[in-house]
């Protein structure tokens, strides 16, 4: 059986994010040796630009972080390459990390996320022009801090990773000709390498000179008009870099940049003059660009998101996105629904949570069980009718019920799969004695039960949603055919649930014997 690996989601808002732990226990901050507390970040952008503007990240965007163990290269549990996600100014962060008070660790950071990489070469290019960042926790002196289980909050100080090239281009005041910029290049300079964000964002193996060319659309006159690029940093000594501008009528016009040090994190601005028939450029203007500490919002307990619908459960009592992958967990579920708390009530407005419901990765058996080996009906369970009919509970793409117009009276309205095992948990109810004595690693007998009527067709519309599809396919097996439910319809029948009929929840006579998929709560 392949394993997955944990990750814990957390929330963040306004560019402050921190990683909570999730137990089934109460959690306080303990600082002794053999103890563990969950880190906290707060992470500030400032001056960042695609070039990025502004003091927030763009939309819709990935960043990654590294948790060190001291000055070493070994990376915490779950610290190595940690994705965050930034939407409508929250982050989510996707691992569950904790601090113990006997290492100190350093946290490094860089943007934009990517899942193949290593904290001492994140590749860079410039043919996309992004404002590659790199990051790490620092006191207000922007010097290099440690974090541990006694104080467990690291501020990340991002720099940029690139250097910025600012052309202010005007034409001389006796040139009459008109000038409409088609595109600025830059022609011997590296377009590939690699950013080392450990050390200070040093660049590693550039490539072999090339061009960067930025497509525009500026009518030239007697006033400054500027033009952006950015470029990996170099030294020009003993080498010829260009510009070239670029006009619509296909005329051109070249001249050499004067020799620079181009560095990260530094602005190099050139006037550039036109005169008739050729072109004047200026030594460089060297800026810094501001990296100061903006004001970030810390993230509550309360804010911690938990797991998600369609997440991996492992045996150790975490979770994590399937798109995570680490051979020493072993997954044991998939989270189906999310409640309050444990064992409650399923909460369809929930997006994130600490707890849920969780479904088994595979059948208990090849085994078929009935569900009772009497006609007899059992007084402490409701007896439901069969469902058919119009489908009238929808799932949407986050995995969220959006609607849950269900009769009471009908088998998809029983969500109570717990209590009803928990009064048919014995031999003389094989189902539901089968998943009661259920183990799996990290649970034990009485930790499964046999799923309601309701859990088994919310399990098939995520399925058909593909929200839980083919999470993979080498250790989760879908569930197909007739299963018992642990939802009763009277003396002779209980609910059955038929994955090859939607919409319809029969009937089946108790002495029937069908395959069986256990659930769990967490």
């Amino acid at each position: 059986m392949k394993r997955i690996q944990s990750i814990l989601i957390a929330t963040l808002t306004g560019c402050a994010l921190s990683v909570s732990s999730c137990s089934n226990e109460d959690e306080t901050l303990q600082t002794s040796n053999d103890k563990k507390a969950p880190l906290e970040i707060d992470v500030n952008i400032s001056q960042t630009r695609s070039i990025i503007y502004g003091t927030n990240l763009p939309e819709e965007c990935d960043f990654g972080i590294f948790a060190i163990k001291g000055n070493g290269n070994e990376a915490l549990t779950y610290g190595y390459n940690n994705r965050v996600t930034y939407v409508d100014g929250n982050c989510t962060l996707n691992n569950k990390i904790y601090l113990t008070e006997d290492i100190d660790v350093p946290i490094y950071a860089y943007y934009p996320y990517r899942e193949e990489c290593n904290l001492h070469s994140i590749p860079i290019e410039t043919a996309s022009q992004t404002d590659y960042l790199y990051g790490y926790s620092a006191n207000s002196d922007n010097q290099l801090t440690y974090v541990k289980a006694s104080n467990p909050k690291a501020k990340i100080l991002f720099k940029h990773g690139l250097s910025r090239i600012t052309f202010n281009i005007k034409k001389a005041e006796n040139n009459t000709k008109e000038y409409n910029l088609s595109s600025v290049g830059v022609s011997g300079v590296p377009t590939h390498a690699y950013l080392n964000v450990m050390d200070g964002g040093s660049i590693l193996d550039p490539s072999e000179e090339s061009d960067i060319a930025i497509e525009s659309n500026i009518t030239i006159s007697q006033t400054n008009s500027s033009v952006d690029l950015l470029a990996i940093p170099m030294n020009m000594d003993e080498k010829t870099v260009t510009l070239k501008l670029s006009f619509g009528n296909q005329d051109e016009a070249i001249v050499t940049i004067p020799q620079t040090n181009w560095q990260s994190g530094q602005q190099y601005t050139y006037n550039v003059l036109i005169k008739e028939g050729q072109l004047q450029i200026s030594e460089a203007v060297i800026t810094a660009w501001n990296n100061t500490n903006q004001t970030g919002i810390e993230v509550g307990d309360n804010n911690y998101a938990g797991a998600t619908i369609g997440d991996i459960y492992y045996s150790d009592n975490t979770y994590s996105s399937s798109s995570n992958i680490n051979p020493y967990k072993t997954p044991i579920g998939i989270v189906f629904a999310l409640t309050d708390e444990k064992d409650g009530d399923i909460n369809r407005t929930l997006r994130h949570s600490e707890h849920g419901r969780i479904i088994a990765l595979q059948d208990i058996s090849e085994d078929r069980y009935a569900w009772s080996t009497e006609s007899n009906d059992v007084t402490e369970l409701y007896n439901y009718t069969a469902t058919s009919g119009v489908e009238t509970t929808k799932i949407n793409a986050q995995g969220m019920i959006v609607q849950w117009d269900i009769n009471k009276d009908q088998a998809w309205g029983d969500f109570n799969g717990q209590a009803n095992t928990s009064k048919i948990c014995t031999e003389a109810y094989p189902a539901a004695y089968a998943c009661y004595t259920y183990q799996t690693e990290g649970r034990t007998a009485g930790s499964w039960y046999l799923p309601a009527s309701g859990e088994l067709k919310l399990l098939e519309l995520l399925y058909n949603a593909k929200i839980i599809y083919n999470v993979s396919n080498d250790w989760f097996t879908a569930a197909g055919g007739i299963y018992w439910s642990s939802t009763e319809r009277g003396i002779e029948n209980a609910v059955s649930w038929d994955s090859s009929e939607p919409y319809q929840i029969p009937g089946n006579n108790k002495k029937t014997t069908l395959p069986v998929r256990a659930a769990s709560t967490f």
